[in-house]
């Protein structure tokens, strides 16, 4: 007699359809174009005012990352730049990996009104040779336009639950904390620049250190090949001090890599 799969069975089948269709997403890493390399460079003090400093562990890679902040009449830039350290490894198979310490690997702005509305994205991806543009339509959909090495794709995201990025995310649950604390559940799109897609995340509160707020970022509905992402918020000011979960950066063979970012103040208050 031939049984059914069982609920497990089931679950561990799509599990693996799923990883395989985000497997499938990824593109072999390239150099970036010469004009998006030229855009890498850019100095790191022309973004702005600094916010913090924080330290990346990224799997066995160490990098630093910094926040920095600028108005542009009603909109703020926040661009986060993940630099080399001297302890970051070189990745043998891409070619551009191996930067002195310092240097910019991961660019990532956002402009965003001051109600947290992603107005436009960019990320330039030293790793992967990808450089990602979103822009915000009047309709409330978003417009992307992908560079990968020297070729070019675009694409449209469609209207829905408000869009957060990188530089953006604990912008958006600073945002709510207050309701985030007292129950509120928030529901969002994910952007994952070198995927090329949205993701959906459900906002809430979860348990964390003594004199801290955890907040949790949730996949829902199919399987993403996420893990829960959280953010740690200091109890008094509000500001984000710690982040946990999957980073922009890949790992010395080219995957994914989930970690955690401590970050250190150079202003009283997160922007």
């Amino acid at each position: 007699m031939r049984l059914p799969p069982s609920a497990a069975v089931l679950a561990s089948l799509a599990t693996l359809a799923s990883f395989a269709a985000l497997a499938a997403c990824a593109k072999p890493p390239v150099p970036l174009s010469a004009a998006d390399a030229t855009l890498l460079e850019r100095p790191v003090d022309g973004y702005g005012d600094l916010v913090f400093r924080g330290t990346v562990s990224a799997g066995t890679e160490k990098y630093a990352v910094e926040r920095r902040v600028k108005e542009d009449g009603a909109n703020y830039v926040a661009t986060e730049v993940y630099l080399a350290s001297a302890e970051a490894k070189c990745t043998p198979s891409l070619e551009k990996s191996c930067r002195k310490a310092g240097t910019p690997t991961v660019v990532q702005q956002a402009v965003h009104g001051h109600d947290g509305a992603l107005v436009r994205f960019e990320e330039i991806h030293d790793q992967t040779g990808i450089a990602t543009v979103v822009e915000a339509r009047s309709d409330g959909t978003y417009a992307m336009t992908r560079r990968h090495g020297t070729e070019t794709s675009t694409d449209t995201f469609r209207a829905g639950d408000p869009l957060v990025t990188g530089p953006t995310l604990a912008s958006y649950v600073r945002g709510h904390l207050r309701q985030i604390r007292t129950g509120g559940v928030f529901p969002v799109r994910l952007l994952v620049p070198d995927l090329g897609r949205t993701y959906d995340f459900s906002i809430h509160s979860d348990n964390g250190p003594s004199g801290t707020t955890t907040v949790a970022i949730e996949p829902t509905g199919s399987f993403t090949g996420f893990s829960t992402l959280r953010i740690d918020f200091e109890s008094r000011a509000d500001n984000p001090i710690a982040f946990h979960g999957r980073l922009p950066l890949r790992s010395a063979t080219n995957g994914t890599v989930d970690g955690d970012a401590t970050y250190t103040y150079s202003v009283p208050l997160y922007r």
